[in-house]
Parts: C-alpha cells; structure tokens; sequence
C-alpha cells in the first residue's frame, strides 16, 4: 500500500502501512461501513456544496477563525478543497490516497497556524452538521443509528491522520487534552440528545397511556349507551307501534264522533221542529179554547134564549105550548152542549196543559240535544286534534325510533373507534420505547466509538452540581457570572446559568477564568470557550498545572465513588420496594389492579395540586420506614422517594410529607410534595428510566424562588416483570 510512513493518533507511533492498517482495523472500517459510507456518500453528494457552505459560514462567526481563512487564500478555495476531500472521503475512505488527502488537510491547517484546539474544533462542527444531515435523511432509528456510527468511525479515522501532520510541533499532550475535550463533548451531546429524545418519549408514552385509558373508557361507556340505545330503540319502537295503533284508533274514533256529531246534529234539528209542531200544537188548542168559549157564550145565551122562551109561552098559555116544548128542548140542547163544551174544555185545558208540559220536555230535550251537539263538536275538534297529535307523536316517533337505531350505530362505531384508538396507542407506546431503545443504544455504540478513539486511562468525566463563577481572567471581579458546573472531567467542563440568570453567549475561542465553589483549592482554571449546548456551554481547560490537573482528578475520583456508593445505596432500596410491593400482592393487601392505578383523584382545594390514588394508603404504610431511614445512609442525601411511571410521588420522606397549609402554596411547595406529580424533565426521565442505574443533574423548585441544585441517580421498579416506576436518591451535587 505504497512507502513506509510514521503514522500517530494519540496512541503511540506506529510504522509503516501495517500500523495504517492496524489503525482503520482498530477503528472499525471493514467492508459493511465502508459500503454504508459509499451510499451515505451518494445521497449526500448533492448536498455537498451546502453543508460546505454552511461549515465556512459558522467557522467565519468567529473572528479569530475568519482571520485563519482569510490567510489560507480565502474562502471560495478552502470550500473547494474541503468539499472534494469530502466527496472523496465517501467514496474512498481508506487507504493511501485517504492518508495523503488527510494529512495534506493537516499539514495546510498548520501552516496557515491553525492550532489542533481549532482544528479540533472545527471537526466537531463538520460532525455536527453531517450528522443533522444524516437525522434529515434517515427517519428510522436503525438505519440513522447505522449511519450515524459508520460516518463517526470515517471522521475520527480522517482526524487522527489529518493532526499527525502536527506531530513535529510537539503538542502530543496537548493534542491528547483536546481529543478528550472533544470526546467529553460528544458523550455529553449524546447523552444529552438522547435525555432529550428520552424525555420527550417519556412525555409521548404517558399521554399515550392516558389516551390508551380513556379510550378503554370511551369503550366501555360508548358500549353501554350502544346497549341503551338499542333498549331505547326498542322501546320506542313499541311506542311507535302503540302509537300507530293510537292513531288509527283515533280515526276510528274520530269517524264515529263525527258521526255522533252529525246525529246530534239531526236530532237537534228534529227537536226543534218537534217543538215548532208543539208549538202549533198549543196554538191549537189555546183556539179550541177560544171555540169552547165561544159556544160555551153562545150555549149560555140560548139557555137565556130557552128561559125567556119558556117564560113567554107560559104566558101565551095554551098558545104557546107549541112553542115551550120548543123552548125546552133547546134549552136541553143548551144544556147538553154546555155539558159536552165543558168536557170539551176539560179535555181542550189536558191538551193545552199537555201541550205545554211537551213543549218545557222538547225544550228541555232541545236543550239537551244542542249541548250534546256542542259536546259532540268539541269532542270531534278534540278528536280531530287528538288525530293530529298522534298522527305526529306517531311520526316523531318513529323519527326517533330511527334516530334511536341510528344512536346505537354510532355508538357502536364509537366503540370500536375507540377500540382501534386504544390498539394504536398501545402500538405507539411500544413504538416509543423501542425508539427510545434504540437511542440509548446509539448513545451507547457513540460513547464506544469515542472512547475507542481517544485516549481515556485515568481520564474521569462526572455530572455534578457544583456552584461556580466565570470571569474574562484573573482575579475575578464583581462582574463575574454566577454558572452551574453540571458536567466535569480533568479535560474540561460544561456550564450553565442559574434559571435566574439569562444564558451567555460567549463568542467560540474566548478565553475565560473559571471558580469552582467546592473546588476552591484548584483556584482559578483557565479554560476556552468551545460552543453551546442549549443553554450550556462546553469549555476546555488550557494550562491546568500538573498539580492541579492531580488535584481535579482525585476530586472527581471522590466524587465517582461517591456515586457509585449512591447508586450502590438506590439499587438496594429499590430491592427492598419491590420485596415490599410483592409481598403485598401475594398477601392480597392490594391487587394488582390496584398498584398500576393510573385513575389520579384531585384533592380538593390542594395547592399546589395533589392527587391520591388506589395504592396510596398501601405505600404509606409500608415505605415510609425505608425512605426515611436511606436519609441518614448519608450526610448528603437530600430524599429519597418513589413514583410511578407517570412521575406520580404518592409516599415522600416525612420531612417532605406535611399537611399542607390552606392559602400557602409557597410553604406547600417546600413542605408537602408527596401525593404530587412531578411531570418535569427530571421527574419523567426518573420515573421512565429502565436503565439498571441513571444520573442526572438538576434545579429543584423549592417555592419562592428557591432553587437548589441536585443530583440524582434513579432505579427502575419492575413488579412481576412490570416496570410500576422509580426509586430516585437525590443528594448534593
């Protein structure tokens, strides 16, 4: 593979193509990554030119970089050098031709006095935008993750034989200094990124979850009032039925009411021509009446006639017996026609009297007949409307009976919408966490392909909580800013603002003056701003004395045992809380169902909001003891609780488990943090972590404006191979 050449890495010298070769075997460049790399090569290539562009663009934010390109003869020229040292860095990523372009980069950077801080530095940023280009064209984890490591082991590759060109200038330490740094600052991106995605994970399960629950509510209540409205279906089916059968009865009833109607009706009319025959009836006999009367007169004048006859016959004596004869027969005549015009009027007098009492019965009977007409004419307009009605009740009903069938069906649909609704967040969550798996075994495969690629012996990187001040240099003054050191190795560290303070942007390259508050004896380290991570800031240690780079080492070698006595501590309270729980299924103190209870009931007028559950009263009872009795396993331990996997604390330290004041909530804050859910970034990730150990740094909400910052190393609890929550052991940082 060409002429013997003396190849260094950071590792030691190596001679001759067999130690190139020995180099790209230790680096993990075999046939699968190179062939991923050609392919990465071939959809990226169009991009080539932009990321090139961008790469320049953010070198150029820097001054002191700016100045660097402006020597080497500007920018349209390094562009191109590096975007052919890239386009061939795909396609041919081994070999000699490899070795030549990269040490030619190398030995181009450092004539134009580039240090290898910078050159580091700048490969970050090359790192950085090829993998967001990489998260842009790869959706799957798998294949991202697959991408992502094979473009890592080609970048370290070409770095290591791009800074042997600086070896002659004899920064072999400090070349060692800055792969750690740069290593440091993988990892804690990765970490972080990963954190991230965790987080965020945790946040999508737990919605996923709950939208998993309430569809099974919406099942079940969607299935219950499809079951109501097919009762309700039915029934008002038979009422639609009734109700058909009410309105033809009511027609019926209708048509004999007119009928009825019209008969009263008839018998009214009859009635008033009976009374007007009644009425001449009376007439009548009031006329027969008269007639009587008048022969009555008229008989009464021929008796008087008779009398007077008689009289004069007696008179006329034998003369006038002729005619006295004739005077009493008509005075008998008289006699009996006032006899028979008496019996006459008797009977006229019964038919007028008859007559009359007829007339007060037609009358009566009329009277009758027009109210049973009028009664009939109501009854007909009632029945007329009642015919309506039902007619309408019959159609809404039948309206309703269709509307009840449609109900039904929907809510049938409903339910098995909902059915499918609680599939797809069932299949979401495990999507969720096989993505999260998947991100913490590409943290994982990072974090190996850094330390494989760098030198780490003794080399110690920890997450603290250490309370710092950063200045422009030495001595520090009053205008220094308060900073949270959260990460820390012997190669640099990573800062970050107090919630209090807004965040710094420091320009890259800044040299600044560092106070480590617990490590005050180290006195001020100088170190260089390097970039931002969020709200945080990377910086790297310059001139670290030998004593002091011995002083720092065996502080976080304190501080890495101190930690893994924690972790040592959490491991076996979690132990102990999963004993506790089982032992409480198997005794039948609470079931199952009752353990996971995700239903969380507020507790009225809480604040800030507490909620209580079915397994309260149990991890009351039976925590209490070993939470409280890990506070005084060590002097630095803050708490000790459990929560659930929705970051739910039912059962707190009882220093932190006091009934809350009404109207009080900054006490309540500090106070009374049991029964609460702590859904922050800190509380998911504990509360989702499955991990058998995981650390985190992080700001504490103690109410009012008090924040204290922590360190917490958290421990899944799997009950009967279900993870139920976390144990979490927060002590000083």
């Amino acid at each position: 593979m060409g002429e013997a050449i003396t190849v260094t890495n950071g590792f030691g010298h190596l001679d001759g193509d067999d130690e190139y070769e020995a180099l790209r075997e230790f680096h993990g460049l075999d046939q699968n990554v190179v062939r991923t790399l050609k392919e990465i090569g071939r959809s990226l290539e169009p991009r080539l030119e932009g990321l090139a562009q961008s790469f320049y663009r953010r070198l150029q934010e820097n001054p002191t970089m700016a100045a660097k390109i402006e020597k080497a003869g500007g920018l349209e020229r390094l562009m191109k050098i590096q975007q052919d040292h890239w386009q061939a860095l795909f396609s041919d990523p081994v070999g000699p031709e490899q070795r030549e372009r990269a040490q030619h980069i190398g030995r181009v950077h450092e004539r134009i006095g580039l240090g290898t801080e910078w050159f580091i530095g700048a490969a970050l940023v090359q790192a950085e935008l090829f993998l967001g280009a990489l998260l842009e064209r790869t959706r799957r984890p798998a294949e991202a993750r697959t991408a992502m490591d094979a473009v890592l082991r080609m970048l370290f590759f070409d770095l290591g034989q791009s800074v042997s060109a600086y070896e002659h200038r004899g920064v072999a330490s400090l070349f060692e200094s800055e792969i750690l740094t740069i290593s440091d600052m993988l990892e804690r991106e990765a970490i972080s990124t990963v954190g991230e995605i965790a987080h965020k994970s945790a946040r999508f399960n737990q919605i996923a979850r709950q939208v998993a629950m309430r569809s099974q509510e919406l099942d079940h209540i969607a299935a219950d009032l499809a079951r109501t409205a097919t009762e309700v279906a039915s029934e008002i089916q038979v009422i639609a039925s009734a109700a058909s059968q009410m309105q033809t009865l009511g027609s019926a009833i209708g048509v004999q009411i007119d009928a009825s109607s019209e008969a009263s009706q008839r018998m009214l009319e009859s009635a008033h021509r009976a009374s007007d025959t009644v009425s001449g009836l009376s007439e009548a006999a009031n006329q027969i009446a008269d007639v009587v009367q008048l022969i009555r007169t008229i008989a009464a004048q021929t008796k008087l006639l008779s009398l007077n006859a008689t009289i004069e016959a007696a008179r006329a004596g034998e003369a006038g017996k002729g005619f006295a004869v004739v005077a009493q027969e008509v005075k008998s005549l008289a006699t009996q026609t006032d006899a028979s015009i008496g019996d006459v009027s008797a009977r006229a007098s019964e038919i007028r009297q008859g007559t009359l009492s007829t007339a007060e019965r037609i009358a009566e009977v009329s009277g009758s007949i027009a109210d049973m007409e009028r009664a009939a004419s109501d009854i007909a307009q009632a029945a007329r409307e009642q015919r309506a009605a039902a007619e309408e009740v019959a159609a809404c009903m039948a309206g309703a009976a269709r509307g009840a069938g449609t109900v039904a069906e929907r809510m049938r649909d409903v339910a098995r919408q909902a059915e499918a609704n609680n599939g797809s967040s069932e299949v979401l969550e495990d999507m969720s966490a096989a993505l999260n798996q998947d991100m913490l075994q590409m943290r994982d495969r990072i974090q190996g392909i850094v330390r494989t690629s760098t030198v780490h012996g003794a080399h110690v990187r920890v997450p603290v909580a250490m309370p710092a001040r950063i200045g422009g240099g030495a001595p520090l003054d009053t205008d220094a800013l308060p900073v949270m050191v959260i990460d820390l190795s012997t190669a640099g560290a990573l800062i970050r603002p107090p919630n209090t303070h807004e965040v710094k942007a420091w320009p890259m390259g800044t040299i600044l003056a560092l106070e480590i508050a617990p490590l005050s004896s180290l006195g001020l380290i100088e170190c260089r701003v390097l970039m931002p991570s969020g709200a945080a800031t990377h910086v790297q240690f310059t001139s670290l004395t030998p004593a002091q780079r011995q002083d720092l080492g065996q502080a976080l070698q304190v501080i890495k045992t101190r930690d893994e006595r924690m972790a040592a501590l959490g491991r076996e309270v979690a132990a102990e809380v999963i004993r506790r729980f089982e032992e409480g299924l198997a005794r039948k103190t609470l079931d199952r169902d009752d353990l996971f209870d995700e239903a969380y009931q507020a507790v009225p007028g809480s604040d800030p909001p507490q909620v209580t559950t079915r397994f309260c009263s149990f991890t009351d009872r039976v925590l209490p003891d070993l939470l409280d009795g890990t506070l005084t396993r060590g002097e630095d331990i803050v708490f000790c609780c459990v929560c659930d996997r929705n970051a739910y604390i039912p059962t707190h330290n009882s220093v932190y488990s006091k009934p809350q004041r009404p109207g009080d909530p900054v006490w309540n804050t500090a106070n009374s943090r049991n029964r609460r859910i702590f859904d922050d970034r800190a509380g998911l990730l504990a509360a989702h972590n499955r991990e058998p150990m995981f650390f985190q740094t992080y700001e504490r909400n103690m109410g009012g404006g008090k924040i204290v910052y922590l360190k917490e190393v958290d421990m899944p609890i799997m009950v009967g191979g279900e993870h139920w929550g976390s144990v979490r052991l927060a002590y000083r940082g």
